[in-house]
Order: C-alpha cells, then sequence, then structure tokens
C-alpha cells in the first residue's frame, strides 16, 4: 500500500511540473516587423511618416527603440487616382513630402508601405471635417496643496486652473488638451522671462446628443506661497481640440493609458491600438483647431 502511494504521488508530480512548463514556455517570435506612424490633416504643409522594424524580445528589455530604416517606399494615394510617394530626410530620420493641396477634408486615403524582401503593410482613414463651434473658459483658478508623493508632508503649492470646453459642433470623437505659459514680470517688464509651458493631460470624449462639454484641469508645480502669486503677470492658455478619425482616437487613447502606467508599479498591460495591416502602426487623419486666452493670477 504504501509504495502505491509513492508511485501515486510521484505521478502526480510529474503532472505538475509538466504542466508548469508548459505555461512559462516562451511565445513565439515573428522576427522583424515594419512599424509605421503617420498623421494626416488638411492643414499639414508637409505630409511625414517614421517607418522602423520592430524588435521582437522575450524577458525584460532596458533601452533601445524600433530600428529606424532608409530604404523602403512609402506610397500615400486617394480614392482618386491621387498619389504621392515620401521620401526619405536623413537629416530628420523621417520620410517626407510637400502636401500642396492633396490633403482634403472629407477625403479618405490609402498607405502602402514596401521593404525589401518583407511583405507590404497597407493602412486606410480618412480626414474628419474641422469642428466650427469651439469654446473655451476659464471658470477656476486656486492655489493648492501639492500632495504628490516626493512632496508630501511638506508645504509646497501648485497653480490649479479649470476651463471648460464646449462645442455644439463635435466631431463624433473628440481629443482636447490646454497649454499654459506662465510669464513672470520680476524685474517689471511683462512678459520679459517665459518658463517652460506647462501641459494639462489629454482628454478624450464622444459627443453626446450632438454636443461636448467637458472640463480640462492645468496644474503647475510651483515651490511658492499665496505672497508670491504676484510673481505671475499673465498666463496664455491655448486649447487644442481635435476631431479624430476613428483609429485616431483609438490609438491616442491607448498611447494615453501607456503614459498613465508609467506613474505606477502595479498596473494592468496596455495593448497600444494599431491599423497597420500586416505590421504595427498607425496611419489616422485628423482636424485640430485652437482658441487662446489671456489671464492674470
Amino acid at each position: 500500500m504504501k509504495s502505491f502511494k509513492i508511485f501515486y504521488l510521484s505521478i502526480i508530480g510529474m503532472m505538475f511540473f509538466t504542466a508548469c512548463e508548459k505555461e512559462i514556455s516562451p511565445p513565439a517570435q515573428n522576427g522583424n516587423q515594419i512599424v509605421v506612424s503617420c498623421f494626416i490633416s488638411a492643414a499639414d504643409a508637409n505630409i511625414q511618416a517614421t517607418v522602423r522594424l520592430s524588435k521582437p524580445h522575450y524577458g525584460i528589455v532596458y533601452g533601445g527603440r524600433a530600428s529606424e530604416i532608409s530604404n523602403a517606399e512609402v506610397i500615400i494615394s486617394n480614392t482618386k487616382g491621387g498619389r504621392l510617394m515620401l521620401t526619405w530626410d536623413n537629416s530628420t530620420k523621417i520620410y517626407t513630402v510637400p502636401a500642396g493641396n492633396f490633403l482634403q477634408v472629407g477625403q479618405t486615403y490609402n498607405l502602402k508601405v514596401s521593404l525589401p524582401g518583407k511583405e507590404s503593410v497597407t493602412a486606410q482613414t480618412t480626414i474628419p471635417e474641422e469642428i466650427t463651434n469651439f469654446d473655451v473658459n476659464v471658470f477656476s483658478k486656486k492655489l493648492v496643496a501639492d500632495n504628490s508623493y516626493e512632496r508630501r508632508g511638506q508645504d509646497f503649492k501648485c497653480y490649479q486652473t479649470d476651463l471648460i470646453f464646449k462645442s455644439t459642433t463635435p466631431s463624433r470623437y473628440n481629443h482636447f488638451y490646454v497649454k499654459a505659459e506662465f510669464f513672470n514680470s520680476a524685474d517689471g517688464i511683462p512678459r520679459s522671462r517665459k518658463e517652460t509651458p506647462t501641459f494639462s493631460r489629454s482628454y478624450f470624449s464622444q459627443a453626446v446628443n450632438g454636443k461636448l462639454e467637458e472640463s480640462v484641469v492645468v496644474v503647475k508645480k510651483a515651490d511658492m506661497n499665496q505672497s508670491q502669486l504676484s510673481n505671475y503677470s499673465k498666463v496664455e492658455y491655448t486649447a487644442y481640440l481635435t476631431s479624430a478619425s476613428e483609429d485616431y482616437y483609438k490609438h491616442e487613447l491607448t498611447m494615453a493609458a501607456v503614459d498613465k502606467n508609467a506613474e505606477g508599479a502595479f498596473v494592468s498591460p496596455v495593448r497600444v491600438y494599431s491599423n497597420i495591416q500586416g505590421g504595427y502602426g498607425i496611419f489616422a487623419g485628423h482636424n485640430t483647431i485652437t482658441k487662446r486666452i489671456v489671464s492674470t493670477y
């Protein structure tokens, strides 16, 4: 009986370790894949695209990025028979071509990237209509405690500005954010010293009943107190509102999630949206408008 138990336990042990081996087997590698990034808008003077080769790996990777390639054939065409070939610019490491009047609102475009020894990759996108009715206003400005991890428990402050975006003619998919530029007048000459711009995070929204109304928060870290607010005589806010193609919207939404993951150690993995058939990356149309607000503290 004892020998039977030993035999039984040995069989169970073999099954357990076999199962464990299957769980940690490395994923199959498919070699280097073409990675493309290209955003187009009717306002663009030039069409630009990056083309690289991915680096398959298994395990932890420190630093590095996809390999740049300079011998690809990059073609963008429209549904009316027009086509442009992008050429490699060694100084910027991108493919580019003057857009002229080729990019038009409402038109659909096709991208094809070919590389010797590789299958061509393709993608399609449409440039969406411009948002014609857009307004943004500051509705709250205040000095708040800076409770970030590195400053917790210390008497540091930061400026918080709340703005509101409104549009009665939004796109189905919308992407918006704000850039704030603070001007220091300590020497008595307004705008004499401009600090590095502060950006809000990116916000994404789908139109509800044909309308868009969303708030945006801009936070500027500052090691100062209420009495030093007068150092800033002027703040200029530039609001960016993009009518996005569905591909643009989904890609930027997942990229924002990747950035957010960088803030913590225990996060869920994010698969970045790609619409490149046969490869990876993004080819997406968009249409961005801006509005500027000048304010004081």
